[in-house]
């Protein structure tokens, strides 16, 4: 049963919350201030339906801040999410794509709702910026639950090679590698349903991976394209081609976003909005970066004849210009002369 989500005014503020669910030094003091409009602490009843599978989304993502959630995809149970800072919906901060699996609360819970309304922005200049914050909090989501994975492997490889006095322990966290390992497919399945195009490369610029979105949006054969340089496929207007040493450097520090042209094989360039933003591993250290695309050729074509239709007005207005002069003149000159020369 879908319950209405109430904002909560007994918890901690939406801005101690961020501050303490995302990882540390992810965002500035100044960002997570901007990003306030974005959130509300809400409770919510046991047995509420937070998300369906197949239904829009609402562009809203889940942070827990206490109680659980089940996650189920077509009717099966996938996996329990009960600790602070888990997260569910998160694919609604990049993307308007239908939910991919139904959340509910096993419990009263307490959440950490950012709503990332994309659509309502798109046409507004704010759009790019909250665009940007959405697409750096899903990568330090993504990044922190590698990372989770990560460290619990190595501890049960640790605990497993030292002693077999620990079963009980090894069990466990065997249980919750298979979590992870669920949550990852999962990720996988979002990342590969979103409508923008996603690419992931290397530190260098060599791309290691794209969604099938590219190929839908943009024409471009995904399979071909890894281990491409991304300088081969991106062109940023204006800029020569050592651009990607710059861009790296501004999406390692606080991101970069622009518009690109998208070099077709076949066709002409394609005009894009492009975010880029590090993936850092564990140390803090960029690992990899993300790439997220939208076609925006209808935009720029309106554009365009916005722009035409406007010189075709001027001209128009001109000749108007001069036909009224020509026309002063003429009277002008009829007033001036002689009265002989009148019938």
């Amino acid at each position: 049963m879908k319950r209405e989500i109430e904002p909560s005014d007994n918890l901690t503020d939406p801005l101690e919350a961020l501050r303490t669910i995302l990882p540390a030094g992810a965002f500035s003091q100044e960002e997570l201030e901007e990003m306030l409009p974005l959130c509300q602490i809400a409770r919510v009843e046991a047995e509420s339906v937070l998300i369906t599978e197949g239904e829009p989304s609402d562009a809203r993502v889940y942070f827990i801040l206490s109680g659980s959630v089940s996650v189920h995809i077509q009717g099966k149970f996938i996996l329990k999410l009960k600790n602070r800072g888990d997260t569910v919906g998160e694919m609604g901060l990049i993307s308007a794509a239908p939910r991919s699996a139904t959340v509910k609360t096993d419990e009263p819970c307490v959440f950490l709702i950012v709503h990332a309304p994309l659509e309502g922005l798109e046409k507004q200049d704010s759009d790019y910026k909250f665009r940007y914050f959405m697409s750096r909090i899903f990568n330090s989501i993504l990044t922190e639950k590698l990372r989770r994975t990560s460290d619990r492997a190595r501890l049960y490889e640790d605990m497993a090679l030292r002693s077999r006095t620990v079963e009980a322990q090894q069990i466990s966290l065997e249980e919750e590698i298979a979590q992870y390992l669920q949550q990852i497919s999962l990720y996988s399945h979002l990342v590969d349903s979103a409508k923008d195009s996603i690419l992931i490369t290397d530190t260098g610029g060599r791309i290691l991976n794209a969604n099938p979105a590219l190929t839908h949006s943009f024409g471009v054969d995904t399979k071909q394209i890894i281990g491409v340089e991304i300088s081969v496929l991106l062109e940023v207007p204006q800029a020569d081609a050592s651009y990607w040493e710059h861009v790296s450097q501004r999406a390692s520090q606080k991101g970069w976003q622009g518009e690109v042209l998208l070099q077709h094989p076949t066709k002409e360039a394609i005009p894009a909005d492009c975010s880029i933003s590090a993936v850092y591993d564990a140390d803090g250290e960029a690992m990899a970066y993300s790439v997220i695309l939208r076609d925006i050729s209808e935009r720029k074509a309106l554009e365009e004849e916005t722009r035409r239709q406007r010189q075709e007005l001027e001209r128009a207005y001109q000749k108007l210009r001069e036909l009224d002069r020509a026309k002063s003149k003429f009277l002008t000159d009829d007033d001036t002369l002689p009265a002989s020369t009148l019938i």
